[in-house]
Parts: structure tokens; C-alpha cells; sequence
């Protein structure tokens, strides 16, 4: 299975709460209070995943 790994714990978790699963976490090796999570990388996730960068984004400008 084709793997899409998430940086960052604020689009994973919004990413959970649009119904996708987290496969696997593993600990970020520079920052280790942080971690890698892994998605299954569907044309879905992938729709899902960009609308939610983009909200992400537009809400970053807005507090700018």
C-alpha cells in the first residue's frame, strides 16, 4: 500500500476528523516530541488533503 506521510499534527488530526485512518506514527528523529504520521495515499486523502491546506492557509492569512 502506497503510504502519505503528514509533517504536521494539526493536518493529521483534521485529517482524522474528515474519516481517515492514521496506518502508522513514528517519532520525527530531529524533533522527538514530534512525530511522522502515515496516511493511505488515495485520490480521496489526496482531494481531502489539499482542501484542508488550503483552509489551513486561508486561516493562517486571516490571523496575519
Amino acid at each position: 500500500m502506497k503510504t502519505y506521510t503528514v509533517y504536521s499534527r494539526r493536518m493529521a488530526y483534521r485529517l482524522r476528523l474528515a474519516g481517515f485512518r492514521i496506518i502508522k506514527t513514528i517519532p520525527n528523529p530531529e524533533f522527538p516530541e514530534r512525530d511522522f504520521y502515515f496516511f493511505a495515499d488515495t485520490p480521496q486523502f489526496r482531494e481531502a488533503f489539499n482542501n484542508i491546506l488550503k483552509t489551513l492557509r486561508e486561516e493562517n492569512q486571516k490571523e496575519e
